[in-house]
C-alpha cells in the first residue's frame, strides 16, 4: 500500500485499486510521519499518517452547498440564517447574492459592497401579475393594480404611481385620433390632427359673363365641405386651403350657346396666378350649352384660395352654370 497526494486529493493505492478520500478543501496538507528511505513502514506510523488525512475530512461539512435533484443547486446546511453566494476574485469589488431568511426574498449586493439591496418582491404566490419596476435603490418591485375595466392600460411616470387608464373608442371619422395627455396620465379623443377627408364641391345656378371679360364666378351652395374650405356668406368665388398641402383642383360648367368668338376657363391662385386654363371655339352648338372643364394639381399654403374664371367674347353676354348637372367647383387634398 502506498499513499499518494494529488491537489487535495490523497489516495491510498492497494495493488491497482484507487481508494478516494476528500480532504477538507484547504490548500496544504502536512502527513506525518514523514517517511524515509530504506526504513520500514510500521503499522503505527500507516494509522498516524490515516489520521493525519481522515480527521480535517471528517470535520469539514459537506452539506454548504449540494445538488438536491436534477438541475438544482442548495445552498445552505439546512439551519436557520442568511445564505449567500458569492463571487471570489482577487480585487475588493467583489459581490454576494444573499437569501434573507427573514424577509424571504433574495437580495443583491450591489450598488455598494456589503449594504444589500431588495431584488425583487413577489407580494402573492398564486395569480400574480403585473409588472417589475426599479425603485430608485436598485431593487426591483413588483407592482400589480387591479384593472379598472375592459380596454385600460398601465400608464405611469418618474413622478406619479403607475395606474390603469380607460382608452376610449376614437371613431375614424371626422379625423378622429386618440390623444394622450402627460400631466393626467390619461387618454381622450381629438380632432386637432389632420383628417384624411379634407375636400369642398360648390356650385350655382347661373351667371352671365360679359362680352370680353373674364369674369369670376360665385358659387352659393355647398354639396360638402369637410375643412372650412368654402364659405356661403362672403368670398363665395374662392376654395381656401385651410390645411396646407397638395391638392386637385377641377372646375366645370356650360356657357350658352353661340358660334361666335372664344370661350375660355381658368383657374387662378390668390387673385393673381392662373395655374391651368382651357380655351376652345364654339363654332357649331345646335342650340345646346357649351361645356367647358379645367383641373390642375397645386401645392397650397396655409389659406391660399383658388378661383374659377370664365371669358367669353362672342359680342354679348352669356350665362354660365355650373349647378351640379352642368358643373361645379372642387378641390380635394392629395394625402
Amino acid at each position: 500500500m502506498r499513499l499518494r497526494y494529488h491537489s487535495g486529493v490523497v489516495a491510498l493505492v492497494w495493488g491497482f485499486g484507487w481508494s478516494l478520500v476528500w480532504a477538507a478543501p484547504d490548500q496544504s496538507m502536512s502527513i506525518a510521519p514523514a517517511a524515509t528511505s530504506g526504513t520500514t513502514i510500521t503499522a503505527a506510523d500507516e494509522n498516524t499518517r490515516n489520521n493525519s488525512i481522515s480527521t480535517p475530512y471528517n470535520a469539514h461539512s459537506h452539506t454548504d452547498i449540494s445538488t438536491t435533484s436534477a438541475n438544482t443547486l442548495s445552498v445552505g446546511n439546512g439551519e436557520a440564517g442568511n445564505k449567500h453566494l458569492c463571487a471570489n476574485a482577487a480585487d475588493a469589488t467583489d459581490a454576494c447574492l444573499r437569501w434573507d431568511d427573514t424577509a424571504n426574498l433574495w437580495t443583491l449586493d450591489n450598488p455598494t459592497q456589503g449594504a444589500f439591496n431588495q431584488i425583487a418582491t413577489i407580494s402573492s404566490t398564486t395569480g400574480v401579475t403585473g409588472v417589475l419596476r426599479g425603485d430608485g435603490t436598485g431593487a426591483l418591485t413588483q407592482f400589480a393594480p387591479t384593472p379598472d375595466g375592459d380596454d385600460t392600460v398601465l400608464v405611469s411616470d418618474s413622478a406619479t404611481t403607475g395606474t390603469f387608464r380607460t382608452v376610449p373608442n376614437c371613431t375614424d371619422t371626422g379625423g378622429n385620433h386618440l390623444n394622450y395627455t402627460q400631466s393626467s396620465n390619461s387618454f381622450s379623443c381629438g380632432t386637432s390632427g389632420a383628417s384624411l377627408d379634407i375636400s369642398a364641391r360648390v356650385t350655382n345656378t347661373s351667371q352671365s359673363i360679359s362680352n370680353n371679360s373674364a369674369t369670376v364666378v360665385t358659387y352659393g351652395s355647398e354639396t360638402f365641405d369637410t375643412d372650412t374650405i368654402h364659405d356661403t356668406g362672403s368670398n363665395t368665388s374662392r376654395l381656401t386651403a385651410t390645411t396646407a398641402g397638395k391638392y386637385l383642383i377641377l372646375s366645370s360648367g356650360s356657357i350658352g350657346c353661340n358660334t361666335t368668338g372664344d370661350r375660355q376657363i381658368r383657374l387662378r391662385v390668390n387673385g393673381t396666378t392662373t395655374i391651368a386654363n382651357v380655351t376652345g371655339k364654339s363654332t357649331v352648338c345646335a342650340n345646346e350649352a357649351h361645356y367647358m372643364q379645367v383641373s390642375a394639381y397645386y401645392n397650397f399654403s396655409a389659406t391660399n384660395y383658388v378661383e374659377t374664371l370664365v371669358y367669353q367674347d362672342s359680342g354679348g353676354s352669356l350665362t354660365f352654370a355650373a349647378d351640379g348637372a352642368d358643373g361645379s367647383f372642387s378641390m380635394v387634398k392629395v394625402p
